[in-house]
This record gives structure tokens, sequence and C-alpha cells, in this order.
């Protein structure tokens, strides 16, 4: 009977508070009434109070209904999620009267509370009702933040996943590229002395890539340095069936075969790659002996000036040339290019003594001392 008694107590509050004069504007001056009449109004107005009593109490001990208020304050577009408020306290129908904006003509039932917490439930028309706010299909509203869900593809995947251009896809290498990195390994192989490992990387290197020149020379060098002097010849032969004008594998090719006397095909094979090696002193030397040594004397002569252009100190390709001119019977040329094996350093002991003997020999003859 709590509430009873504060609904009571507003009532007096109220009815104090109220100026006389507002209590009595409109009331018109009634005709003289006999005592019976008296007496009989104020036995109405006594049961008319009684019953106003009984209705608030009544009223305000039922549970509070939803308002059916049609217009409410006005709330900016919410950018978080609305938070639920308290239920405001209730209040006797004199102050929820007083609270509600006076413009609206439509009257509100006596007790009603608002439910800030649950708009849509306020029975307000659509055309004063307040903007929904948008929910997820998760059942969270727009402005809500999503909770974390491991399984849910981030925002960064979903960019990558929207973008063909981002996914990388491996390239097959091609035979060049495998060949290279067996080269690499064998090489490597090579640098520790691991000379069967060598072997076996540079090997898959031409199995892939036949014309891989590098592997090519440098597998006939570990055979040579192993004295596999005839698989050495073969790997070389194979390179040359491909690359003739190769002078990297030219040379070697005709060193090995040029000590089982075979110099017109040594010859030959120097002769096909020279157009490639006309700056390589050593190839022109090789070619220039070999020529010297089958009595090409001519052309000896021409080899042999052509690498001594470019390497005038070599003492061995003057020995080789004073005996190519003295071949061809030009003994004063010869003699000096004899002097000029002798002045330059780089012959051995045998070959500066031989050269001395050429050349007292060659004074002799043109009477020189």
């Amino acid at each position: 009977m709590s509430l009873v008694n504060q609904v009571l107590r507003d009532l007096d509050a109220r009815r104090e508070a109220q100026p006389l004069d507002a209590a009595l504007e409109g009331l018109r001056s009634a005709p003289p009434a006999t005592r019976s009449a008296h007496k009989a109004g104020i036995a109405l107005g006594t049961l008319v109070l009684l019953g106003l009593v009984g209705t608030l109490a009544w009223v305000y001990l039922q549970p509070p209904q939803q308002s059916t208020v049609t217009s409410e304050r006005p709330r900016p577009a919410a950018v978080e999620a609305p938070v639920a408020q308290p239920a405001l306290p209730l209040r006797p129908a004199a102050d929820i009267s007083a609270l509600s904006s006076p413009a609206p003509a439509t009257a509100v039932h006596a007790g009603a509370v608002v439910d800030n917490a649950h708009p849509a439930s306020t029975g307000v028309s659509p055309s004063r009702a307040e903007p929904a706010v948008p929910t997820t299909p998760s059942g969270t509203t727009a402005a809500e933040p999503a909770r974390h869900d491991a399984t849910a593809p981030t925002a960064a995947t979903a960019a990558t996943a929207a973008i063909p251009n981002m996914r990388k896809t491996a390239r097959p290498l091609s035979a060049a590229e495998v060949a290279e990195q067996h080269f690499a390994e064998g090489v490597a192989a090579l640098e520790q002395g691991q000379w069967r490992l060598a072997e076996r990387g540079l090997q898959a290197a031409l199995q892939v890539d036949p014309d891989h020149l590098q592997a090519r020379e440098s597998l006939s060098g570990v055979l040579l340095y192993q004295g596999r002097q005839r698989e050495a010849e073969q790997v070389l032969a194979a390179g040359l069936e491909r690359r003739p004008l190769a002078p990297s594998l030219a040379q070697p090719y005709a060193r090995l075969i040029l000590d089982q006397g075979r110099d017109d095909a040594a010859i030959e094979v120097l002769e096909t790659a020279l157009v490639n090696a006309v700056n390589d002193a050593d190839y022109l030397a090789l070619l220039a002996g070999v020529y010297q040594r089958n009595q090409r004397y001519a052309d000896a002569d021409a080899s042999y000036r052509s690498a001594l252009s470019l390497a005038p100190q070599r003492a061995a390709w003057w020995l080789g040339l004073g005996l190519a001119l003295e071949g061809s019977g030009e003994l004063p040329r010869a003699a000096g290019a004899y002097r000029s094996a002798i002045e330059n350093p780089g012959l051995n002991p045998d070959a500066r003594r031989y050269a001395e003997q050429r050349l007292q020999r060659l004074n002799h003859l043109l009477g020189r001392q």
C-alpha cells in the first residue's frame, strides 16, 4: 500500500499548491440551493472523490504497460548500438502528463511509462516513429562492432582474393635455367675438391642443355685432371659437333689429338674456330707451332707474329718464330728471333741452350762474330 500512500500525498501536495483563483476559474454562480440539496451535493462530491482515489490506486497497482505515446523526443542517429536504459521510476499520472509535450492533442493513458529500451513496442505511428537501426544477418546492429570470428576471412584476405593479380603461381624453370642450377652445383663441388660430385653436377647440366658451353669445358677439365683423356676427348668432340666455332672447345681438343699424332685433324679444328680467336695469343701460338712442325713455315711465321703482337715478351714464341724463319731460309730474321728469345725471360735451361746454339750457327753462316 506504499504506492497508494504516495499517490495520495502527491494529490494533496498539488491541491495545496494550486492558487485559489485558478481553482475558481471558469465556474459560474449557481442559484441558491436548499439545505437538502446542499447535503446531497456534499455526499455526491465525497463519492466522486472516493471513486477517483480508488481508480488511481487500482491503476498504479497494475504492472507497467507499454506506452501508446504518439510522440517521443527526437534522438540523433545512433553511431553506436543503443544501450538499454533502466526503466524510469513510476510517477503519478499528473507527473507523466507534465512530462509530455503540450503540442499533441492525443491523451496519454494514466500511469503509462515510456520504455526507451524498446522503442518499437510503443505503438508509435510510422510517420512519427524514429528510424530503425539496421541490423546485420547475424543479429547485431550495423553500428555494433561485429564479434571476432576466427573462421571468418579478414578484410585483407578478402581484398587479396578479389584481386587475381595478387596470386602468385610458380613458373616452371626452363631447360637453360635448370642446367644453370646443375652447373652452379658442379662448380661449388669443384671448389671444395669434390671431383666426383662436381662431375655428376656438370654431367646433369649437359644432359638438360647440351649447348651449355661452360659446363662442357669444366667437365673436360675435371676428366683431364683425373687422367681420363679419352673421356675428355669424347666430351669435347661432342661439343664441337654442336658448336664447331667455339675456340674454348677447339683448343683443348687439338692438344689431345696432337698427342696422338693427328696433326692434320688438329689444324683443321683450329683453323675452323680461328675466326673467333684472332685476339687469343695462346690459340694463335698453338696453331703456329702445329704449322711449324708440319713445315708450313709461312703460315707459322704469320701466326707467330700475330701472337707476339699481343704478347711480345713470350720467349718460347720467339724461339718458335726463329725456327719457322730458319726453315723458310730467312736467316737474318731467324737470328734476330733467336736473340729475342734469349733476351726475354721464360725459357727453361734446355730451351735457352738450344736457342744459343741456333744463334751461334746462324752467326757463323752469316759471317758474324
